[in-house]
């Protein structure tokens, strides 16, 4: 699972992963979607995990990439981000986003 850099509660930041090291050659991503989730070690819950999910994803090339805004503060989100090839393979890869206060 990759770690994110972690974001403050009412921060907005743009998150991605490269499938370029993931996907086989000659393929390319077809589809893709990013869902959110609270990792089960987290110090924080969050009832509503997928608000930190803003706007749709994109994707460039290899690259798709998420919008996150607000979250809990002490929460860990997994984002799992998941591709559809060309060929119909199926691969997810997780990020792991801690959204912390900001320190005084």
């Amino acid at each position: 699972m990759d770690k994110f850099s972690p974001k403050t509660p009412g921060e907005k930041v743009v998150l991605s992963i490269d499938f370029a090291r993931i996907i086989p050659k000659d393929t390319t991503i077809s589809s893709y979607d990013v869902t959110a989730s609270v990792h089960p070690k987290s110090k924080a819950a969050d009832s509503n995990p997928t608000a930190i999910l803003s706007g749709s994803p994109t994707k460039t090339g290899t690259v798709i990439s998420q919008m996150a805004a607000d979250g809990v503060a002490a929460a860990d989100y997994v984002l799992a981000f998941a591709a559809t090839l060309s060929d119909g393979e199926k691969i997810v890869a997780e990020g792991l986003l801690p959204v912390r206060e900001p320190l005084p």
